[in-house]
């Protein structure tokens, strides 16, 4: 996987959040930046499921990892409400803009 640019970074964070949480895709492209969280040593994510069931489970070190980098890169730390995984424009290498 091309992780050079931003859409890489988050087409790897999507793919390991999926492998490291068992998670549906209609619950991970509903994350928000909110919902990666710092709990004491560890962070952790709160995956809203069907029904409402809300799942939260703490990261595995390489999934850290990677949500760090693609975060950092798409610049979205501040956007608290904001989606955590944006969309492409096109092929350009380039997020939209979640506002």
């Amino acid at each position: 996987m091309d992780v050079s640019s931003v859409v890489g970074l988050r087409d790897r964070a999507i793919i390991a959040v999926m492998t490291y949480t068992f998670a549906r895709v209609g619950a991970v492209v509903a994350l928000t930046v909110e919902d990666y969280y710092a709990q004491k040593k560890r962070w952790w994510l709160r995956l809203r499921e069907k029904n409402g069931k809300v799942n939260e489970m703490p990261c595995h070190h390489k999934l850290e990892e990677y949500l760090d980098a693609y975060i950092k890169a798409a610049r979205i730390e501040g956007d608290h409400k904001g989606p955590l995984f944006c969309a492409a424009i096109g092929k350009t290498k380039k997020l939209l803009s979640p506002v």
